[in-house]
Parts: structure tokens; C-alpha cells; sequence
């Protein structure tokens, strides 16, 4: 989960963002779990039709981090959240310590420092890559109706933790949870724990809303991120999202 970060652990991670990504293929197997591994099938079974004597098993850790990607600091929520939208919605792919070394290197590090990331440090990372974006204050029915991926801060038994909505149905929301990958909340309990605002990319809403509960044959058209214009909230309010921030709820 994402904690506040201390001034040590902040250095610390600044000064080793350059040998964490030496390790990175390293780290990232540990983070995703076992990975896939052959099954022999023998006796009687192998040899009916269609049954292949060989088969890939994935372990139940690694599926839910299949279009998930791990944080891998305790307060690196934000930029794995970020990495994981870009990648799994946008077709965009990037990993965690790109997305954590621009908003370090460009952000205010004195807050960062203190609070961690905030949705303005994903809104400026995204506006130097050309995508626009906006934090919306407006209820989860209107996430639903529009139908796009968002990033969301949660509190969650005392952690807040960036996460990204990839769907909502059937009363139940699809969370993409950078710590513990891929899993679902009754809409109820979500909302208790939910900041009240989502952060949405404006740029390609028909290839997010691809990815939006992902299989599902839409009723109908949803409404473009853009008619949501009304609930649009200032940088002010983007700045105070953050992780670290006690402020908030």
C-alpha cells in the first residue's frame, strides 16, 4: 500500500532509481509471482483426443497481475496506477520506474517528499507526452455511464492507495490494485473508501472504452469523457489528491 514517504526512504529510492532499473527484470519476477510452468499429463489421460501431454500453468498470483503492474516501493502507487492505465487501457506500454523518475525529476520534490505523488504529478507527466486529462468530482454512476478507465484514491483501513477503475457491474467495481493486482468491491464498501474524485486521460476515449469491463456488449453508446466538463476540478484540488495527504478523509 501507499504509506508517506519518510525523507530517507525518498533519497534513498532518487538515488537508486538508476540501479533499480538495472535490476528491474530482476525485481519484477518476484513482484508478479510464480510465472508459468509446464504440467506433464501421463497415463490414460494423455492419450484421449484433444489432450495435449503438455500443458502451461499459471499460477492464480501471476492472472491477477496479468494486466496489472506492481508498485515496488510502499508510496510508488501513483506511478504504477499511471503505468498500469497507459499500458493495459491506452495500448501505451510503459513500466513503473519511467513513470516514477519523470514525475520525481519534474515534480515538486519537497511535496512528493512529503505527501508522495498526486494527480497533478500524473497530469503534467501526461501533458509532456501530449495526452490531456482531468480530475472529476462526480459520483461512480457517472464513471459507469461514461465507461473509461480512471485512477481513484481509496483509503483503505488507513492506507491511501491510488488504484485504477476498470470496470463497474452488476454492483461490484473492478479495481486494477497496484499491490495486490487485479480485484473486485462491492460498490458500496467502494464508495466509503473513495476520495470522490477519478482522474481520467481525455485523449482516445474509443480505445479506453475498449477496455472498460472488457468483453462486455455495450447497451449503448456512453458519453464522452469531454460531457463531463462540469465536474471538472482545478489543479488546486489535483495537488491535494495524494497519497500522503491526511487532509483529505
Amino acid at each position: 500500500m501507499c504509506r508517506q514517504p519518510t525523507t530517507r526512504r525518498f533519497r534513498r529510492s532518487v538515488g537508486l532509481i538508476a540501479a533499480s532499473l538495472a535490476v528491474w527484470l530482476g525485481v519484477g519476477g518476484l513482484c508478479l509471482g510464480a510465472r508459468a510452468a509446464p504440467l506433464q499429463i501421463s497415463g490414460a489421460i494423455a492419450g484421449l483426443p484433444g489432450i495435449s501431454p503438455h500443458m502451461r500453468v499459471q499460477s492464480f498470483q501471476a492472472r491477477r497481475f496479468g494486466t496489472v503492474i506492481p508498485q515496488h516501493f510502499d508510496y510508488s502507487c501513483g506511478s504504477a496506477a499511471l503505468a498500469t492505465l497507459l499500458t493495459y487501457s491506452y495500448h501505451m506500454p510503459v513500466n513503473e520506474m519511467t513513470v516514477f523518475r519523470s514525475m520525481v525529476i519534474h515534480g515538486n520534490k519537497a511535496l512528493i517528499q512529503k505527501y508522495g505523488f498526486s494527480l497533478l504529478d500524473m497530469k503534467l507527466y501526461l501533458q509532456r507526452h501530449d495526452l490531456a486529462s482531468g480530475g472529476f468530482r462526480a459520483p461512480l454512476s457517472k464513471l459507469e455511464k461514461v465507461g473509461v478507465p480512471a485512477i481513484v484514491l481509496i483509503n483503505e483501513y488507513g492506507y491511501r492507495h491510488f488504484v485504477v477503475i476498470t470496470g463497474i457491474e452488476d454492483g461490484r467495481v473492478l479495481i486494477a490494485d497496484p499491490a495486490v493486482g487485479m480485484r473486485s468491491e462491492r460498490t458500496g464498501v467502494f464508495e466509503r473508501q473513495w476520495s470522490g474524485i477519478f482522474f481520467l486521460i481525455l485523449a482516445h476515449p474509443a480505445v479506453a472504452r475498449a477496455s472498460f469491463n472488457r468483453g462486455r456488449n455495450w447497451a449503448t453508446s456512453p458519453e464522452a469523457p469531454l460531457s463531463l466538463s462540469r465536474f471538472m476540478v482545478d489543479f488546486s484540488i489535483l495537488r491535494q489528491i495524494g497519497a500522503g495527504n491526511p487532509t483529505l478523509f
